[in-house]
């Protein structure tokens, strides 16, 4: 898909638009580099909790991470993005 994106934007003759996407794939591959362990951890944990037979455990965990999740759009993704 990304592929594709990239095919269909060079062909589109536009330089600026080419810079600009260029510009924010490279912030997303930053943000994911920074997110992943975090993500891993998050995923070890409600694995943890199901495994333990601990649905509320394990929906706190969820919540949190969703919280958590926005917080970090909120803060860190868009205004690296915008």
């Amino acid at each position: 898909m990304a592929r594709f994106r990239g095919l269909v934007t060079v062909a589109s003759g536009d330089k600026y638009i080419v810079e600009f996407l260029d510009s924010i794939r490279l912030r997303i591959v930053r943000v994911t580099l920074f997110t992943s362990y975090q993500r891993r951890s998050y995923h070890e944990e409600v694995y943890l909790a199901i495994r333990g037979r601990g649905p509320d455990k394990a929906c706190i965990t969820m919540i949190n991470r969703e919280t958590n999740l926005l917080n970090c759009v909120r803060g860190k993704v868009i205004p690296i993005l915008f």
